[in-house]
């Protein structure tokens, strides 16, 4: 499920930019408020293998304006926000009104900016005339840098960008381990990753938990195109939960292209 958010500055005039972590902890206590148990399933164990299941875009600005420690924001600015949950359908009643007449507040140790949420919108599922098992193709493009990582000797994860070998690779791996949250005996049906249009890629280094023990440092892409095919329920969990890794920080948002 892919909410709009339409976004109205309230107080504070800065956003730090590694806001990714602050604005992942305000969307998960939404998520809390609205359906306890769905969160404590998010939070303790992301369904068993970690994974949180939300994503988000970046911040959409009518027109950026920054300085060496964020973006600034005048007053009453207004600002957009894509949130994507996947949601079982027990869930989805509760979750409906989550985000409706709330505030949302980017809080760091410097820096705090309050927004009202002016208006909540449910984004038209592209795929719903389309039954679940049935095999699709989509294109989709992200909203936020993908981040897609292969683990080395050390243990850490090397970044690969949509140029190198593997990274289709390691995306379908990851796609495949969220997945099996749900069923350890996926099919070894039809299903492919394949990048187009990288000649424009942008990358992105993201700092999260900035200025604290657990800083890390990630690295993601995006202008490029991402072709998924997949039973369709494959594919909308994957987009509602986000591509790649590190997804409940804003990593992996993703649109399909009309």
């Amino acid at each position: 499920m892919k909410f709009k958010l339409v976004l109205r500055q309230k107080r504070g005039d800065k956003i730090p930019f590694n806001y990714q972590y602050p604005l992942s902890s305000a969307i998960y206590k939404f998520i809390k408020q609205a359906d306890q148990e769905y969160a404590e399933q998010l939070h303790q164990k992301g369904f068993g293998k970690g994974f949180k299941f939300f994503t988000f875009s970046d911040l959409n600005f009518k027109e950026v304006k920054t300085d060496k420690e964020g973006f600034m924001i005048s007053d009453g600015e207004i600002l957009l926000l894509y949130v994507d949950i996947y949601l079982p359908k027990t869930a989805q009643s509760l979750i409906k009104g989550i985000f409706e007449n709330k505030e949302l507040t980017i809080a760091n140790p410097y820096y705090k900016i309050d927004f009202s949420i002016v208006s909540v919108e449910i984004m038209e599922d592209k795929l719903k005339n389309i039954g679940a098992e049935e095999i699709v193709k989509v294109e989709v493009k992200p909203t936020s840098p993908i981040v897609i990582g292969r683990k080395n000797v050390r243990g850490n994860y090397d970044y690969l960008l949509p140029m190198d070998d593997d990274f289709e690779i390691f995306m379908l791996k990851n796609w495949e381990e969220k997945l099996r949250v749900f069923n350890d005996n996926i099919d070894n049906g039809i299903r492919s990753v394949e990048i187009k249009n990288t000649d424009n890629v942008k990358t992105r280094l993201v700092v999260l938990k900035a200025d604290t023990l657990q800083e890390t440092k990630i690295k993601g892409s995006k202008n490029y195109t991402i072709e998924l095919i997949g039973k369709k329920k494959e594919i909308e969990l994957l987009m509602a939960g986000g591509l790649g890794l590190h997804n409940a920080q804003g990593m992996g948002s993703v649109k399909i292209i009309e």
